[in-house]
């Protein structure tokens, strides 16, 4: 009895530094992620952070508690009802916001959050990451911007005017050139 009892500790042991080890390198691996990247209990609450989220708001002990009070105010409702949405439903979520971070200027970011289950299917808890996105949002933005000047001109000369690609292929035809050829922009590209 005693050398089985030896046994069982011995063996619960190796288990607990096993799963201690599993913890470690579960950890480490979040806290080397260059996304800030999170965990909450099933509730939703937050669990866990990792550095990213202290170097972006400029204060290294950070907690996820100062989240919503970086989001920009106008954002703030899109990012409850999000959450809210997740939670009620346990599907992922994904939902587009500005932050200010210690700079003080307001940053495009990416959440997404997905739930964690058991075999049973129940939700043990919900992981995040929180994505950078201003640089890709911004050059979009400029963009579209560039080509609504770009059709403002073409539209206001008494001319027509197309574009077209590298390859040939027209992608842009004005309208009074579309009026003075008879057909769509569909029609006279048909079989590019």
């Amino acid at each position: 009895r005693e050398d089985s009892l030896r046994r069982a500790l011995a063996e619960q042991g190796v288990t607990r530094e096993a799963l201690a080890s599993s913890q470690r390198r579960f950890r480490d691996v979040l806290d080397s992620m260059t996304d800030i990247v999170f965990t909450l209990r099933p509730d939703g609450s937050a669990e866990y952070v990792n550095p990213r989220w202290g170097e972006f708001a400029g204060k290294p002990d950070a907690d996820a508690r100062d989240f919503e009070a970086m989001v920009a105010p106008e954002d703030l409702e899109q990012v409850r009802r999000s959450r809210a949405r997740a939670l009620a439903s346990g599907e992922p979520s994904r939902v587009e916001f500005r932050m200010r971070g210690r700079d003080g200027l307001p940053r495009w970011f990416v959440s997404r959050t997905v739930p964690i289950r058991d075999a049973a299917g129940t939700i043990t808890g919900w992981v995040g990451t929180v994505t950078d996105v201003h640089e890709a949002r911004s050059a979009q933005e400029r963009l579209e911007i560039s080509e609504r000047r770009y059709r403002t001109v073409s539209e206001a000369f008494d001319f027509g005017m197309w574009s077209g690609d590298a390859t040939g292929r027209v992608t842009f035809a004005s309208p009074r050139l579309l009026q003075f050829l008879g057909r769509t922009l569909e029609e006279w590209t048909e079989g590019d």
